[in-house]
């Protein structure tokens, strides 16, 4: 009987639809189900609904910014330990982070480089 191989699902959280089919290529060409969210609160839905493996969130959204989201993740029991990769335009964001921040594996200001992306999703996926 083939052993059945465990796809990790990514949940890309960001208002521009650019850089979600950028990742959402990258990502699937690794081999990860990917999973697509143009803001906040439909990214909060969908964790909740189907708790990936990982979220990669932007910060600045219109509607539930992504701060927000996090804050209301981590109080959610099933996915209050699920790791996010923070992406943001915007420069000091450790300081507006306050609860859920221990979820926050990496923060990537944009423009960032694909690799170093790869290689911290990677490393999460290691630990």
């Amino acid at each position: 009987m083939a052993r059945k191989i465990s796809v990790k699902t990514v949940l890309i959280c960001d208002d521009s639809p650019e850089t979600r089919m950028v990742l959402k290529s990258v990502l699937t060409n690794d081999g990860f189900a990917v999973l697509e969210a143009e803001n906040g609160l439909v990214g909060q839905a969908l964790a909740e609904a189907h708790i990936p493996d990982l979220i990669i969130m932007d910060v600045v959204m219109p509607g539930q910014d992504g701060i927000t989201t996090i804050g209301k993740l981590a109080g959610i029991k099933e996915t209050a330990g699920i790791p996010i990769i923070i992406m943001t335009g915007k420069t000091a964001i450790t300081k507006l982070m306050g609860e859920g921040s221990s979820q926050v594996k990496a923060i990537f200001e944009k423009p960032f480089f694909m690799k170093d992306l790869r290689a911290k999703i990677a490393e999460i996926f290691s630990d």
